[in-house]
């Protein structure tokens, strides 16, 4: 049987469980797990694109895809399958919207648990859609949080997004009136945006400072000034390949010549070999999202879903089959 996970349910499941997602992605890391994660496939017709990426994690039994679909207006529509890679056995199909959206704050934490400047987290986000919700919600799980700042160019989106962000999260979320006035009062920014323009500029920033730029993930996108990147002391990828590809930020940098790729090192090296964390300096992070995370995260809302007796179970060889 395979266990069916709508959207709503996969966001009860993960939303509760946001320290325990941040803490089995540190595991992943730091534990030693043998992992594979393939980079991110996009064939594009007239009018949408499709996109898909896999990973298998030997160490929690567990192989998979995620594949979606975006169309011009429409938004993004796709799932997770979820194996057990021990019987080669299908186990779950859920909704994957929310489930990006957790798996990506979830990682951003993680850096900021590690590479924050300090233990007391200003958090700053430019870009108040989506992605920045469950990026305040991850943050705020570290205990972290000594005040938030957003800020979105559609200010009425921006007051709304504080007012429910506040309330949620119990901490104030201050609507700010520009980007410029978030960078320049957080220790740790994340940019949410899909830009195709630069959205902050290193003049701006108040050093120490860690930048999760986590909202352009195509080569044609980009949020932070290339200034930044040559100024910074650690830039950390999530994975290499896939940076080389659609970190549209490093990609422009590079051609400027204002940084090089052996300049950038993986998250998994930044977090296991490297001797110095660049906590004085400027830190970067840039994140286009790894299938491995997908998984992860779709383990943990199919366990959890699972004890709560969500989800609609599925018999996809029929009732006859073998």
């Amino acid at each position: 049987m395979v266990l069916w996970l709508a959207e709503d349910e996969v966001e009860t499941a993960l939303s509760n469980n946001v320290a325990e997602l941040i803490t089995a992605l540190e595991s992943l890391y730091l534990g030693n797990q043998v992992w594979e994660s393939s980079p991110r496939v996009r064939l594009i017709s007239p009018n949408s694109s499709f996109q898909y990426m896999g990973a298998t994690v030997p160490g929690q039994n567990i192989m998979g895809l995620k594949a979606y679909a975006a169309g011009r207006g429409s938004g993004m529509e796709g799932a997770v399958m979820l194996y057990d890679s021990d019987r080669a056995e299908l186990v779950s199909v859920m909704s994957c919207d929310f489930l990006g959206r957790w798996r990506t704050g979830a990682v951003s934490a993680l850096v900021a648990k590690h590479f924050s400047p300090q233990k007391e987290i200003s958090l700053g986000l430019i870009g108040t859609g989506k992605q920045a919700f469950t990026q305040l919600g991850a943050m705020a799980s570290l205990g972290q949080l000594a005040s938030v700042r957003a800020y979105s160019p559609n200010q009425e989106r921006c007051k709304k997004f504080s007012q429910k962000a506040s309330e949620k999260f119990g901490i104030e979320v201050v609507a700010a009136q520009s980007a410029q006035s978030v960078a320049e009062n957080s220790n740790v920014i994340s940019t949410v945006t899909p830009a195709k323009e630069i959205v902050l500029q290193g003049s701006w920033l108040q050093a120490p400072c860690l930048i999760n730029a986590v909202g352009a993930n195509r080569a044609d996108q980009q949020e932070l000034e290339p200034e930044i990147l040559r100024s910074a002391e650690l830039i950390i990828v999530d994975d290499y390949q896939q940076a080389r590809l659609e970190c549209g930020d490093l990609i422009k940098a590079v051609e400027l010549g204002v940084v090089s790729w052996d300049q950038v090192v993986s998250l998994k090296a930044a977090l296991t070999h490297l001797t110095s964390n660049g906590k004085d300096g400027l830190t970067v992070f840039e994140s286009q999202g790894l299938a491995v995370w997908d998984l992860v995260a779709a383990n943990i809302a199919y366990s959890k879903c699972m004890e709560m007796g969500l989800g609609t179970k599925v018999n996809l060889r029929g009732e006859n089959s073998p």
